[in-house]
């Protein structure tokens, strides 16, 4: 093993020094062309970033740039990927980014020389290259023809230290560090030089060289259809050094998690501090509106070894839901639903320096590690997986669910402080196993009607975990109430799985699980396979629980728990019968509901990516490449031999007898070498001997090698087949037999000759295992295993008797080859190199598919080979932009890419358009030379010109078919509709009285989006009344209509009963425009509800979103902030006119605000006191009727009064009998009103709806 590794490493010191980083122009075009699409199984996708760079190629999103500023200080960063098609110069997009790198130089060196500024921008220049070491696209949302997406750094870390500790086994690093215990640059230089060789070696010829100072994750965007792309946040660009691990849409916005590094007093560049950030996409403006921790908090992080980066982020029933870590484990946090912004504190809009925990008050606390959590998540970087902590939220039939990486707990297994692992035992066959963790899921319950910012209002209970009735950890909590229905990883006999990831289709809760494979990559090198054996034997799974908490086995492999196997067929990693995937799919990366056909049938497409390990076990195969343990076929062979020679040089001869066991020569035709075998040993020499030996080891292969080796034949799994081969013995074994028998550390002919039968056996037993050494399916594995472990048995068993005496040279050689541990970890690695033999190297990507009841699973391959560039070890992230889905795949040793879906199985290809239907324009009364007559397709711009007629003078165009632009002049337009449109030209006679004919205004309908607006009139006279019926598309509502005069004044509206709106006509033409928005479908919002139209009024209007994307919450109660609010919006969310709050308990920056404000200078409100406003308080029906009632400016209240609860001395009486009046309510009976009753949502928008719609 140590022979092979030097010499490949000898090779790669003869290059060390010639590595470089190169350049080259990669380009993306204004309107791109991808040069190397990937097709597979009816899918074709196309390489957008670096779109010029073959996969294979280093890639990285963006471009990286090093120079040495002018104090020798190697500096590094990032820049946007902008070269063009065929350009072997940057262009002028590239000369505006260098140009303000350069600007960015000169402020950054005030006093660096222009000679040293030309210097450093040279280097910029000539080092620009892909930034291999942006890694994974750990987040990313799409918006529009942009998808948004946060890097991981330095993914590669695990191969770095592979390699690193490869060298340190065999002694081929430095020390780092002189006698007086300072740093060795020297020395640090040689092993990093060494480190990045044998990582080349491993992991491929383009493996780069680190960065000598770290760029950072970023965060940036890229257009799919052109490849532009635009850096938001990134160290060198504006200070932001930042991991993004999760993002969500909310509220128009982004939230992306994470962490960022703003201060030299990091340690760890990789993590940093936990934080929140919000991006607004319509600008790009983006802030940190959390951090969870100060910077000394953080450092006593690190000193505690807890992991910080947080993942979990989601939105339910409308609030946005995020996990953070802090020195004492996870907590959930929760942004208070209809807040309109956070706190506007200039300090979350800084330069990104985390001095101090930015703990926004919008953000409420609802559970922590040690109560609600039962002490589930795993924070240490020690207890599995680098911490993990909660990993995933999502909602689900109403609830949120959370997967927690639990950790060594779930397993009840004990740490290896030596080894960093955990032992946990396998509850078929009591085997210890190594393993990494464990996960849980929790499920969230929230009271109906409550803020999930409330944490009383919140029960938790695990569904899987603990399900025993002790309490979890010995900690107090709610484990005892609730034991969970699934024990930890769902199956028990599942040990190697760390964490799951769920995605909601089609009405059940999808469940991938991974392992965390790198983590036994580091033992691997040391020649331990135990732990990689156990991640590579159970690879992922995919499970789906339905509302009933059902869970079925989707993808994996057939256990006590899932006897029957899986619905899909498909065994772990999507192998077996008619797989497609192997064993080294380690992980579940992603998921992405995809909906095809945009419709309701179902929940379209699952698509499902792996990551897969092969790239990162590269050194599994070059350091074993057919190896039982530390020897291949060949090497094994040549030792046996040696064993063979050896026990027959050993070995006590009769010099009289002829037994199979005295000579060889009495069974050997050469008497030459009878003849020197029967002389005594010290009448020989050494050469003699040893061929003595030689000649007797092969007469006892032909006469008795079987008989020996079938002593081992019942410990077998099957019949293994033995044939006698030739003994021999290399040149180099020869020359080691000669001199240990002269340096006496052989003694020939000095083992009893009595347990030659015993001691034979040994090496013809290892004979055996030959034929096994390329083992190759669990049973030959299996097979091998045994019988190799049978003879360590019988070995140790001879020892332990003490019958034999073994001389000390056999005992070495014997004690070397034959031990308990070797015969676990050759199963181990023959398990190992079995799951990666055949398997292909690259992520995989699924398209999953069912019914809509979740019936007839099918599961399409997308990619097996990570999209042709098997170093994409993962698919790590999917993003739905307005017309592609994006693929991003990571690669740990060339960087992340980015591909777009261009073609699938079932895409229809828009047809060709027919020629367009022509229709017919007549012109009357237009006069002599008038034009514009003639056929037109249908929406064609028509233009048409009046002639002349003596005598009179033009008046305009009118017409009952269309509307016409520009009506009253000569020269006018319009759209041409699909059918004949007549116009007719009107004239007044010329008199010295002035005009003959009144004036005619045209009524301008602009069309709209998804829905028409049709007026009573195309023309008409100033004062006459107009009547417009508006007509939403199905699935839309009306959110807003305007009529503007020439001058742009906004004409008023009346809303009439029967859902049509009149206005009097000015004296100019006027313009309608309506505005439709999508009709959003609350399921708690039956159709034909009272309230069902003013909801989707509110919600077009922005007044309210509802309490999640498909539930309003209706019987729900308003607080009086809340109420303010709504009205403020319904009335255009005006700016208040004073910034003088007179109430205390409403405070700057609440979402409500400007609300009151607004409200109290427009006497709607004075407050339950002078110095009070009681925003959480409950808002009652006559509050609401009075705050509208006032916001209409007080009306005459009518005179009857239908309801006995309702005193005439009360506050709101004239408000409810004006609100009566103008059917704006009717009680709720005919007699009562119930004042101060609750005002629930839906009475409050239906009330606001009447009054102002």
């Amino acid at each position: 093993m140590k022979k092979r590794v030097f010499s490949l490493l000898t090779a790669l010191i003869l290059l060390v020094t010639s590595l470089q980083i190169t350049a080259f122009a990669a380009p993306v075009s204004d309107d791109i062309h991808p040069q190397y699409p990937y097709s597979n199984n009816g899918y074709t996708l196309e390489k957008v970033s670096h779109a010029d760079v073959a996969p294979g190629q280093t890639d990285g999103f963006v471009d990286y740039y090093q120079y040495t500023d002018p104090a020798g200080k190697i500096c590094t960063g990032v820049i946007e990927h902008m070269y063009k098609e065929g350009a072997d110069t940057p262009t002028a997009d590239t000369a505006a980014e260098l140009a303000k790198l350069e600007s960015r130089l000169k402020a950054k060196y005030p006093t660096a020389s222009p000679e040293q500024i030309a210097r450093m921008m040279e280097e910029i220049a000539q080092s620009l290259t892909g930034d291999a070491c942006q890694s994974y696209a750990f987040s990313a949302l799409g918006y529009k023809d942009w998808v948004y997406i946060g890097t991981m750094y330095g993914g590669t870390g695990i191969t770095k230290n592979n390699a690193k500790t490869m060298l340190q086994s065999l002694g081929l690093l430095k020390d780092e560090k002189n006698e007086d215990d300072t740093l060795n640059q020297e020395a640090v230089e040689y092993n990093q030089k060494m480190v990045d060789s044998v990582a080349g070696l491993l992991y491929g010829d383009n493996y780069y060289t680190e960065h000598p100072v770290p760029t950072q994750g970023i965060l940036f965007k890229m257009n799919i259809k052109t490849g532009e792309s635009k850096i938001l946040m990134a160290g060198s660009v504006n200070g932001y050094q930042v991991t993004l691990r999760n993002a969500v849409a909310y509220n128009g916005r982004f939230y992306f998690i994470g962490t960022q590094v703003g201060t030299e007093a990091v340690a760890d560049a990789s993590t940093g501090i936990p934080s929140i950030f919000e991006v607004n996409p319509e600008d790009d403006s983006f802030r940190t509106v959390y951090q969870a921790v100060t910077m000394e908090e953080y450092l006593e992080m690190q000193k505690n070894y807890v992991f910080p980066i947080p993942r979990a982020i989601a939105v339910y029933k409308g609030s946005l839901i995020a996990s953070v870590t802090q020195n004492d484990g996870a907590h959930i946090i929760a942004y208070t639903p209809d807040a309109a912004d956070f706190n506007d504190d200039s300090s979350f809009k800084g330069i990104p320096v985390v001095d101090s925990a930015l703990r926004n008050s919008a953000f409420k606390e609802i559970a922590e590690q040690s109560e609600e959590l039962l002490n589930y998540p795993a924070y240490h970087m020690y207890d599995a997986n680098y911490g993990g902590t909660v990993y995933q939220m999502i909602e689900y039939n109403g609830k949120l669910y959370m997967a927690i990486n639990a950790g060594q707990k779930a397993l009840h297994s004990t740490l290896n402080p030596t080894e960093g692992v955990y032992t946990a035992v396998d509850p078929d066959t009591k085997e210890e196993t190594k393993c990494f963790a464990g996960y849980a899921i929790l499920e969230g319950t929230l009271k109906d009607g409550a803020s999930p910012s409330d944490r009383g209002a919140w029960t938790w209970k695990p569904i899987i975990g603990n399900t025993a009735n002790d309490q979890w950890d010995n900690t107090p909590n709610q484990a005892d109430a609730h034991p969970a229905m699934y024990t930890f990883n769902i199956d028990p006999n599942r040990f190697a799985a760390a964490i799951c990831t769920m995605e909601v289709y089609n009405g059940y809760l999808y469940i991938g699980d991974y392992n965390d494979v790198t983590q036994a990559t580091l033992p691997m090198l040391q020649m331990d396979f135990i732990h990689l054996a156990t991640t590579l034997s159970q690879s992922v799974n995919l499970y789906r629980m339905d509302p009933d908490y059902n869970i079925d086995l989707v993808v994996g492999d057939a256990t006590k728990t899932f006897p029957d196997g899986s619905l899909s067929g498909l065994e772990s990693g999507y192998t077996g019968k008619n797989g497609y995937g192997s064993r080294i799919n380690q992980y579940t990366s992603m998921t992405q509901i995809w909906d095809t056909d945009k419709t309701d049938n179902n929940d379209g497409v699952m698509l499902l990516g792996t990551l897969d390990d092969g790239s990162l076990l590269r050194p599994l195969v070059q350091i074993t490449n057919g190896d039982v343990l530390k020897m291949d076929k060949e090497e094994w062979v040549e030792k046996i031999n040696y064993l063979k020679v050896l026990i027959q040089l050993l070995l006590e001869r009769d010099l009289t007898s002829s037994g199979s066991h005295t000579t060889s020569a009495a069974l050997n035709e050469d008497a030459d070498a009878a003849s020197s075998a029967v002389a005594a040993p010290n009448a020989l020499t050494e050469e003699a001997l040893v061929q003595q030996a030689l000649n007797a080891a092969n007469t006892y292969e032909q006469m008795s090698g079987a008989e020996a080796a079938s002593v081992f034949e019942e410990n077998s799994a099957g019949s293994v087949p033995s044939t006698s081969e030739t003994v021999t013995l290399t040149a180099e074994q020869t020359a080691s037999l000669i001199a240990d028998i002269k340096n006496g550390k052989i003694q020939p002919h000095s083992m009893p000759s009595e347990h030659a039968t015993e001691v034979l056996c040994l090496p013809y037993g290892m004979g055996k295992l030959t034929d096994l050494v390329d083992a190759n399916g669990q049973e030959k594995i299996d097979e091998f295993s045994d019988l190799y472990k049978g003879i360590v048995e019988y070995y140790l068993a001879l020892k332990e008797q003490g019958d034999v005496v073994f001389p000390e040279p056999l005992q070495k050689v014997l004690d070397q080859l034959l031990t308990e541990e070797n015969a676990r970890q050759l199963k181990a690695l023959l398990t190992c190199l079995n799951a990666v033999k055949d398997s292909v190297i690259g992520c995989d990507t699924y398209a999953i598919t069912t019914d809509a009841d979740g019936s007839n699973i099918k599961i399409d391959t997308i990619t097996l080979d990570g999209l042709g560039d098997n170093s994409n070890q993962t698919m790590r992230n999917f993003a739905l932009t307005d017309d592609y889905v994006v693929f991003i795949p990571g690669n740990a040793i060339r960087g992340g890419s980015v591909y777009r879906l261009a073609d699938w199985p079932g895409k229809t290809d828009p047809t060709p358009d027919p020629e367009p239907d022509k229709y017919e324009v007549t012109l009357r009364n237009a006069g002599d030379g008038a034009t514009g007559a003639g056929e037109y397709a249908a929406n064609e711009t028509v233009t048409i010109t009046a002639g002349t007629r003596p005598g009179y003078v033009f008046r305009g165009w009118t017409s009952d078919d269309v509307q016409i632009s520009d009506a009253r002049s000569e020269t006018a337009s319009f759209t041409m509709p699909a059918q004949a449109v007549t116009v007719q030209a009107n004239w007044a006679r010329r008199s010295s009285g002035g005009s003959s004919s009144s004036t005619l205004y045209n009524v301008i309908v602009k069309d709209s989006r998804n829905g028409e607006v049709t007026s009573s009139h195309k023309q008409a006279a100033s004062g006459a009344t107009v009547t417009l019926t508006v007509k939403p598309d199905q699935g839309y509502v009306l959110g807003t209509l305007t009529v503007l005069d020439s001058r742009n004044k906004e004409v008023k509206l009346t809303a009439k009963a029967d859902g049509t709106y009149t206005f009097t006509m000015p004296s100019s033409d006027v313009t309608v425009q309506a505005v439709f928005r999508a009709r959003v479908h609350f399921r708690d919002v039956p159709s034909g509800a009272y309230y069902e139209d003013a909801v989707n009024w509110a919600v077009a209007n922005g007044i309210t979103n509802g309490m999640t994307a498909d539930l309003f919450d209706p019987n729900g109660i308003c607080t009086r902030a809340q109420a303010v609010t709504f009205l403020w919006r319904a009335a255009g969310s005006p700016a208040p006119k004073s910034s003088a709050m007179p109430f205390t308990d409403v405070p700057a920056g609440s979402y409500f605000y400007n609300a009151v404000l607004w409200a109290v200078e427009n006497g709607i409100t004075k407050g339950t006191s002078d110095t009070t406003f009681s925003p959480s308080a409950t808002c009652s029906r006559a509050q609401i009727v009075t705050f509208l009632w006032r916001s209409q400016s007080s009306p005459a209240a009518g005179s009857a009064n239908p309801f006995t609860d309702v005193s005439a001395s009360a506050y709101y009486a004239d408000a409810v009998l004006w609100a009566v009046k103008e059917n704006i309510t009717k009680g709720t009976s005919s007699t009562t009103f119930s004042p101060a009753d609750n005002c629930t949502r839906a009475q409050i928008v239906t009330f606001i709806w009447r009054t102002m719609a």
